[in-house]
């Protein structure tokens, strides 16, 4: 599947993903997916273990894969190449709030993900607010400013 220049602006900091996946159980497989130019996140999974095979993700508008609510999904061959307009290839959440050791936390495992930076993007990958993660076979290339930033991932995230 293929969505292209998907995404708009419903109010501010309020658009529409290209895909958004939201508490999708472990039997949840998706494969084959590309989302490019899109106006905000590539793809986001709120919370669930949905799993994803084969993603490409090209100039998305902010973030290329987000991760938030407690997502403990995994994926394998991941792509993304950042645009002028992106910001992170991963932006990984936890909870909303202060609490960064609510359960569930977030815990993606990610095979064999590349993520080659843009013209204007922060850091490669974001993980951020409690979350922890496993990454294998990970390369990342091309960052502006920074591969990877932990941000209040409190001691016990990995």
């Amino acid at each position: 599947m293929r969505v292209w220049y998907g995404g708009s602006l419903i109010g501010q900091d309020n658009e529409i993903n290209g895909i958004t996946f939201a508490g999708g159980g472990s039997g949840t497989v998706v494969e084959n997916i590309e989302v490019a130019f899109n106006k905000d996140d590539g793809v986001e999974f709120f919370g669930g273990t949905t799993r994803v095979k084969y993603l490409s993700l090209v100039a998305n508008g902010d973030d290329s894969i987000d991760t938030d609510e407690g997502y403990q999904g995994k994926g394998q061959f991941l792509f993304t190449m950042l645009g002028s307009q992106g910001d992170h290839g991963t932006e990984m959440d936890s909870q909303q709030g202060s609490d960064h050791d609510a359960q569930p936390r977030s815990h993606p495992v990610f095979y064999s993900m590349t993520i080659i930076g843009g013209s204007d993007p922060d850091e490669l990958m974001h993980l951020n607010d409690g979350t922890g993660g496993a990454f294998v076979n990970t390369v990342l290339t091309n960052p502006t400013i920074l591969g990877v930033l932990f941000d209040d991932c409190t001691a016990t995230s990995t």
